[in-house]
This record gives structure tokens, sequence and C-alpha cells, in this order.
């Protein structure tokens, strides 16, 4: 057979995300200096589950067609589904991990215990999507995807604007409040 192409607007950005995933990753590899190494390896981490993501975005969204009823597809397109949920939700989650590590709350390089924390998260986060595809936990799609992702991407952000504010780099930031 022939492949379709359902979305073909998509390829480009997927594209995009899959390029910044891997070159965000190398970028921090490469980079040598004052980096804190438990910060640049949960960095290095979310790049590389960003690019994941978007891998599986393109898969998901440009070779199946979108799914109307969740129960009528194709278990191949359950997979990809699951796989797209996983890796969005633990991106999000890696950001949340990324805040907590900037304020040197989460220490994935050089303590064992937050890095069995990242594991058992990640695990869970594949477990509550396997429920939700394959088992009929009818609240898993919403409760991961859009809870999970809106929650510890809002927590970043905040995080963050805390970060630039207790350092001092706010200067040239556009004020948001």
């Amino acid at each position: 057979g022939n492949m379709t192409l359902y979305n073909p607007s998509e390829v480009p950005c997927a594209g995009l995300g899959i390029l910044t995933g891997l070159l965000g990753a190398f970028l921090i590899i490469r980079q040598k200096g004052p980096l804190n190494g438990d910060v640049q390896l949960m960095y290095m981490i979310t790049f590389i589950t960003f690019a994941c993501m978007n891998t599986s975005g393109l898969v998901v969204w440009c070779f199946f067609p979108t799914p109307t009823d969740i129960m009528k597809v194709t278990s191949v397109h359950k997979w990809a589904l699951l796989l797209d949920g996983t890796f969005s939700s633990i991106t999000s989650l890696n950001f949340f991990f990324c805040g907590l590590s900037d304020f040197k709350l989460l220490k994935v390089q050089s303590k064992l215990g937050h890095k069995i924390l990242l594991a058992v998260c990640y695990v869970l986060i594949f477990a509550g999507y396997n429920l939700s595809m394959f088992h009929g936990w009818k609240k898993g799609w919403m409760l991961l995807y859009m809870d999970l992702t809106r929650y510890s991407s809002s927590a970043y952000f905040v995080m963050t604007l805390g970060r630039m504010a207790l350092t001092g780099k706010c200067k040239g930031v556009v004020q948001l409040v």
C-alpha cells in the first residue's frame, strides 16, 4: 500500500519541533561552563522528550485519520496515540522538573532517589495512558493530557518568572503584571 498524509500542514510544525528537541539536547551536551550538571541533565532530558513528542505527534496526526471515536481506531493507532500522549505529558512534567532543578530542589544527576522519581513518574504516565486507551479508564486522557500538561507547564512558567525575578534577569522582559 499507499501511505496517506492526512494533515500535511502538521509536517513542518512537527519537523521543527523534532529539530528543536534534538538541537536543544545537542547544544546542552556540548555546553561547557558554569551550568549546574543537575540542571543541564534535566533540560537535556526535556529536549529529548520534546523531540520524541513531536515525532510521535507527526506519526499520529499525519499518518492516521483524526479519531472521532477512540474505540473504533485500530490497535496500531491506539499505540501511536498512547505514545504521543505519554511523550506529551512527560515533556510537560519535565518542564516542571526543570523548574525544580533551577531552584536546586531536584538533582537528577547527583541523587539516585531523584532518578527513581523520574522513572516512576514516566512509568505511571505510560500506565495511565495504557489504562485509558486499552482498558476504558474514561478520565485518564483528560487527567494526563489536559490537566497534567496544563498544571505542570503553568507551574514551570511561574517558577521561571520567580527565578528571573530572584536573579535579577528580568531586564528587557516585557512586564506581565
